[in-house]
């Protein structure tokens, strides 16, 4: 059903009929007119369809990752070390989370909540104060189900704690073990930190217990665990009504029509004569043009080549040579044959241009003094020749030390639209 939120504007409508109902002759124009006048009126009015309603969701799940940071996690008995091959399990079991709510918390003496780009600051230190942690993330945790994701070697003298607390809060408990049973010397004291087997055994029975490996199949399979536990369970967050605005459309319409009406008026007896007298001709100049203001020099070169012209097998070159395909470019240049002097002297600039950046300045020199000879006149073929004397001499020289200078010319700059003979001349060179 169409609702209007500006109804006032309504009233309008009857005035608009007026030069209809009172004009004497009924015309096809003035019927035109009449109905772009009530669009515009109905476009004012801000016509709106309800197209029912749309409910969004959020997951009533959350997930807390624990990453443990104690000295402990300095072992090497998980290479290089159990803290390094922590950090990039949860890094990569965060991709795999993607959509779900996460907390990140790392945790030793004490327990801070992290952003993922923090994690490769963390670095061994302290004892390990999992009761806290656990605690801290119960309490901010909500949802139908909460899951607690431990990525540590465990506490040693917290177990019994641990268990209770997990049962008590209804946690879904996933440990992942960065460690061995047989474990290994913590850097800088005497005593040997091992996998907490009590830990592990509570995982086993209440929850999961993933053994680290060293590929992501540990982690693809927390992350499958985790998706077989949150799946379908949505909540509804809030709902939005959809309604679709028709006042651009109506606008469009108005505008059509008077485009129509305008063209019907000017141009009926051209179009009528070009639609049945006029062939359509290929139109590889204007494509050419289009590529490369576009710069698509590729398929500039293509439109351009495929006309054998000199002036287009000249729009070609300088396509390619923008296109960076050198030598491809230097060939074409050196097939075209022309009378046009104007068309000679760019043909030979922009093959002195190639052999430069080719670094054959002996040719490029020969080929400006060429242009130099019959164009003295000429700016731009004065600072080529120039520089390639320039640098010719310094070669001649016996100094091994060469500055090479590189003159910049003023583009030209020109009011009128490029014909395709110009387009050369607003190459880089």
């Amino acid at each position: 059903m169409v609702e209007f939120l500006d109804k006032n504007f309504l009233w309008l409508i009857p005035l608009a009929l007026i030069p209809v109902i009172l004009a004497k002759r009924k015309s096809g124009e003035l019927f035109v007119y009449t109905v772009v006048a009530v669009l515009i009126i109905l476009s004012l009015a801000r016509p709106m369809v309800n197209q029912g309603e749309k409910v969004f969701y959020k997951k009533d799940s959350q997930i807390g990752i624990l990453i443990d940071h104690s000295l402990s996690m300095a072992v090497d008995d998980i290479k290089p070390n159990r803290l390094t091959v922590a950090k990039e399990k949860v890094k990569k079991l965060l991709s795999l989370l993607k959509g779900e709510r996460v907390v990140l918390v790392a945790f030793s003496d004490k327990v801070r909540f992290i952003q993922p780009e923090e994690l490769d600051s963390l670095h061994p230190e302290g004892g390990t104060n999992l009761t806290e942690a656990l605690s801290t993330v119960n309490f901010v945790l909500s949802g139908k189900e909460r899951i607690v994701i431990l990525v540590s070697d465990g506490s040693e003298d917290e177990a019994e704690n641990i268990q209770k607390l997990i049962k008590r809060a209804g946690l879904k408990f996933i440990f992942l073990g960065v460690a061995t049973e047989e474990g290994g010397k913590v850097p800088k004291y005497d005593g040997v930190s091992k996998l907490n087997i009590e830990l592990k055994q509570f995982a086993q029975r209440e929850g999961f217990f993933i053994p680290v490996s060293k590929d992501d199949t540990d982690v693809e399979r927390i992350a499958k665990i985790v998706k077989g536990i949150t799946e379908g369970l949505y909540k509804e967050a809030f709902k939005m009504e959809i309604k679709l605005d028709l006042s651009p459309f109506l606008a469009l319409t108005g505008l059509i029509l008077i485009f129509g009406l305008f063209l019907y008026r000017r141009f009926t007896i051209p179009i009528v004569v070009a639609l049945a007298f006029i062939q359509p001709s290929y139109g590889g100049e204007k494509l050419g043009i289009l590529y490369y203001h576009l710069g698509m020099y590729k398929k500039s070169a293509t439109e351009f080549l495929q006309e054998k012209d000199p002036k287009n097998l000249y729009n070609g070159g300088v396509a390619l040579l923008k296109a960076g395909e050198i030598n491809k470019a230097e060939k074409v240049l050196k097939s075209i044959s022309t009378t046009d002097i104007n068309l000679s002297k760019k043909v030979k600039y922009t093959l002195a241009i190639i052999q430069i950046i080719k670094n054959r300045y002996r040719e490029a020199y020969a080929t400006a003094k060429e242009l130099m000879e019959l164009f003295p006149q000429d700016k731009r073929v004065r600072k080529l020749y120039q520089f390639t004397n320039m640098v010719v001499s310094m070669e001649d020289k016996p100094e091994r030390e060469k500055t090479v200078v590189k003159l910049q010319e003023k583009k030209r700059h020109s009011r009128s639209n490029p014909s395709p003979m110009e387009i050369g001349d607003k190459n880089p060179w």
